[in-house]
């Protein structure tokens, strides 16, 4: 509150009650109002970001785990963020991705794992979203996998897509 200038304004106020009380006394009653609306608006704003960072530490702490992504007791939302999140991080390995789109049963998920794949820009993203449009036992995930192909611009994808045009 120091910040917001409390003790200039009170020490203001103590200076006009001096000369005026009633317009001293008048500016007190403004600020004490003014006072409460400002504190009131800063904790309606950090209770939002609370909530917010809470999201994102949960989702931080299932990719942590590993496990927990596929665990079915969490919202699909908190792993679907989880699981974004982990793909973003340089540090998360590609095979830890995999893995998850492997593991994982509910279609929505398996459907985010494809995306968070297809956003990776190593070799090994790009075999297995290979793999997946050539040969996975789901028709809607291969044909989602040939719909992130066809986004990269690499000519592995080129002779892959054209190969599979020609069959």
């Amino acid at each position: 509150l120091r910040a917001l200038g409390v003790h200039t304004l009170s020490i203001g106020c103590v200076i006009v009650a001096t000369y005026r009380w009633w317009l001293g006394l008048g500016l007190l009653v403004m600020w004490l109002a003014v006072r409460r609306l400002v504190l009131r608006a800063v904790i309606r704003q950090s209770n939002d970001l609370r909530g917010q960072t809470t999201t994102m530490r949960r989702a931080w702490y299932l990719m942590s785990v590993g496990t927990k992504v596929r665990d079915a007791k969490e919202s699909i939302e908190i792993r679907k963020t989880a699981l974004f999140w982990a793909g973003q991080r340089e540090l998360t390995p590609t095979a830890d991705l995999v893995a998850v789109y492997r593991s994982v049963a509910e279609p929505s998920l398996k459907e985010h794992a494809l995306f968070v794949l297809s956003q990776r820009n190593d070799q090994d993203a790009l075999n297995e979203l290979m793999r997946i449009a050539q040969s996975d036992s789901d028709k809607r995930m291969r044909s989602r996998a040939m719909f992130w192909l066809g986004q990269k611009d690499d000519p592995r994808v080129t002779k892959f897509i054209g190969d599979r045009i020609s069959k």
